[in-house]
């Protein structure tokens, strides 16, 4: 099996998880691969059924250049869990789609990090 990288300019690979949730709120996670090494990630929150409906774009930058793209993933549903707890208490993540194959994170390590987060969802590819 390859891995599909999307290139969204010639010097920066992404890795994109799209997640769901129960009160059908939409997160992008964006892992973009640094050309010296690291990862910076963006969240995008869409929240269109809140009473002020918004969409949030968070950036998770690298603290050193061996921070690994798991450990933005692990940051980004931190993130994305801190969010409904402040804005929708009622919500929960119910799933996570690699819509271009799981370059950075593999499908097993992202079901690792939502099995030890307490998450019983398991990540879909392609």
């Amino acid at each position: 099996m390859s891995n599909i990288v999307l290139t969204v300019s010639p010097w920066r690979d992404v890795h994109e998880i799209v997640v769901k949730t129960k009160e059908k709120r939409s997160c992008s996670i964006m892992i973009h691969k640094e050309p010296g090494g690291g990862y910076d990630t963006n969240v995008l929150i869409s929240d269109p059924v809140s009473p002020q409906p918004k969409t949030w774009d968070y950036l998770l930058d690298s603290t050193m250049p061996s921070s690994t793209a798991k450990q933005h993933f692990e940051d980004s549903l931190k993130l994305i869990t801190g969010y409904l707890k402040q804005f929708a208490p009622t919500d929960q993540m119910v799933s996570f789609h690699n819509p271009c194959s799981a370059p950075f994170v593999s499908e097993p390590d992202q079901n690792a990090v939502l099995t030890a987060m307490g998450f019983n969802i398991t990540v879909t590819v392609n």
